[in-house]
């Protein structure tokens, strides 16, 4: 599979292009007591994120993607492309009998089995990232190199946000997701 060819992402739950509507200001989901791995990466009922998109070739878009939490040991990413089943612990977050997302230990240099086939490493755990859904602190880097498909594929992941930037990177071809917009959905 490739990462990057016509759009091609092998991340399909933040891949569904032109899918995202207006969307509203950015807001901070309700406080939580989550802990463990799903401080990182949240997956609660509803949760909504909102991605402004751009490709090296200057594209740009947006991509929504939604959590439908099935039970404690199972989440849904929606997007208009697809579902992305994941499977979830206290200490790790994994495609559904594939590679992990995130697992602990959550420390510079720690390594794991990634989503895409390639491993994926722990390049900081205290990182400041701005997007244009704010400034979050204390996030965690990483980076997943695949080298049959000469790609790599770095995340920031934020504290009670998620992922908050993207690149995945391919033959010279790359496309950014940088948050936008985050929260629950919303209730009429």
């Amino acid at each position: 599979m490739r990462l990057i060819k016509g759009h091609t992402i092998a991340l399909p739950w933040v891949c569904a292009l032109g899918c995202a509507g207006p969307t509203a200001p950015p807001s901070s989901p309700e406080t939580s007591h989550v802990t463990g791995i799903e401080e990182f990466f949240p997956l609660s009922e509803g949760l909504t994120l909102t991605y402004q998109t751009e490709t090296h070739d200057g594209v740009k878009d947006m991509s929504m993607v939604q959590v439908h939490r099935v039970h404690s040991g199972l989440a849904q990413m929606r997007t208009g492309s697809g579902v992305q089943r994941l499977e979830v612990t206290r200490d790790s977050i994994r495609k559904e009998g594939g590679g992990y997302f995130l697992r602990m230990p959550l420390q510079t240099g720690a390594s794991w089995d990634g989503e895409n086939g390639g491993t994926t490493v722990v390049r900081s755990t205290n990182m400041t990232m701005t997007v244009p859904a704010g400034t979050f602190k204390g996030c965690v880097h990483t980076e997943e190199e695949v080298p049959e498909q000469r790609a790599r594929v770095t995340v920031v992941y934020c504290p009670g946000v998620g992922i908050a930037r993207m690149k995945v990177e391919q033959d010279g071809a790359w496309k950014t997701f940088e948050l936008r917009a985050y929260g629950s959905k919303a209730t009429p």
